[in-house]
């Protein structure tokens, strides 16, 4: 009878050691499907954070990406619209030339013409003046009448040199005509030329608002030119940094890295909206440099600002630490960059003193795509 008892109750303790184990077994499993939710949660919500940092990005940069788009828009209106006026003023100029002109005096005409249309580089105030006050003494010396205003003439139509040649078509009998053809084909080849510049750079914003806006989820990897991925910011951000900061830049080639684009411009993002900020009223510098190593892929943001205090730069990458005033900033933008940037196997510093504020970003250097 004891050893029935003994038997049964180590039955017993058999069972209730069986279902304490089930028990337990059962509660972790609940735990683990409990933590598995909450880190799907936190990965939505720090989704949702990196989403509504960009917004707020592109709601401030919109005024300044409207100005960008509607300055060159502007000028390319403008000039689209001399091109007729020009186009039938230089008809009608040809035509009486043609009847006009000796042979060998409208061969003069077009080749002025040709010197003019080449003349593309933008003349400073002072090389401007200096030239005009040249090709004004030549003509005098030719006794070209007026020649003060046919020099203003030539300089606007585009002329880069002290004219040389071309003494006969200056005569009193062919000199208003001959200078307005040159001009007027100068022109039109200017135009043209303001248009296409105009138009590319519109192009240009608008694809890298395409870039920057287009979401491709934080999971998508891919190799891809880092230097391209700062310029696009770079790109975005023109106009809030024309009214802050004289930027330089040195963007190197086969700066590859291996990443989602789209995260990463976030740093970039946050890097150079703290830098503009931190310039005085009266504006600074900003330096934007993409180079390499053996090994990585380098990009460097120093502005000229007032720089971090000291207590501050130790936790700077932690969250919810600013030195922006209460209201300004959440403090969330640098611990964003650091975990971005260490997902793809980076890092990120920062070495400030007055005047001088520089993060340092490296990313293993990836081989570079193959070629399409």
């Amino acid at each position: 009878n004891r050893t029935y008892r003994t038997q049964q109750a180590l039955i017993t303790k058999h069972q209730e050691a069986l279902a304490l184990a089930e028990e337990n077994q059962q509660i972790t499993e609940e735990y683990t499907q409990e933590l598995e939710e909450h880190y799907k949660l936190l990965k939505q919500t720090q989704d949702q954070l990196a989403l509504s940092e960009k917004l707020s990005t592109l709601g401030q940069l919109a005024a300044g990406i409207i100005h960008e788009i509607n300055t060159p828009l502007g000028v390319a209106k403008s000039t689209t619209d001399n091109q007729t006026e020009v186009a039938n003023k230089l008809l009608a100029l040809r035509g009486q030339l043609l009847k006009a002109l000796p042979g060998d005096q409208l061969q003069a005409v077009e080749a002025l013409a040709q010197e003019l249309v080449q003349g593309h580089r933008t003349l400073s105030t002072r090389e401007e003046r200096t030239l005009r006050r040249q090709t004004t003494e030549q003509l005098a010396a030719w006794g070209v009448p007026d020649p003060d205003r046919v020099a203003q003439q030539l300089v606007l139509a585009g002329l880069q040199a002290p004219v040389t040649g071309y003494p006969a078509l200056f005569s009193p009998a062919y000199q208003a005509d001959a200078v307005q053809l040159a001009a007027a084909v100068a022109t039109l080849a200017q135009n043209q030329r303001t248009t296409q510049d105009a138009l590319r750079r519109i192009h240009l914003i608008v694809q890298s608002l395409k870039k920057y806006a287009y979401r491709s989820g934080s999971d998508h990897v891919e190799t891809f030119d880092l230097a391209e991925n700062v310029q696009t910011v770079l790109i975005l951000y023109g106009y809030q940094i024309k009214q802050r900061a004289i930027l330089h830049t040195e963007l190197a080639e086969n700066a590859w890295a291996l990443g989602n684009p789209d995260e990463i411009g976030q740093v970039w993002t946050n890097l150079i909206t703290n830098a503009l900020q931190a310039l005085p009223d009266d504006g600074g510098t900003l330096d934007v440099v993409v180079g390499t190593t053996e090994a990585h892929a380098v990009v460097t943001v120093t502005d000229s600002g007032s720089g971090i205090p000291p207590q501050v730069i130790e936790r700077l990458f932690e969250p919810f630490v600013t030195t922006k005033p209460k209201g300004k900033g959440t403090g969330l933008g640098l611990s964003l960059c650091k975990q971005i940037v260490e997902k793809y196997g980076g890092t990120i510093a920062v070495s400030s003193e007055p005047g001088r504020t520089r993060f340092t970003v490296h990313f293993p250097l990836a081989p570079a795509p193959p070629v399409a």
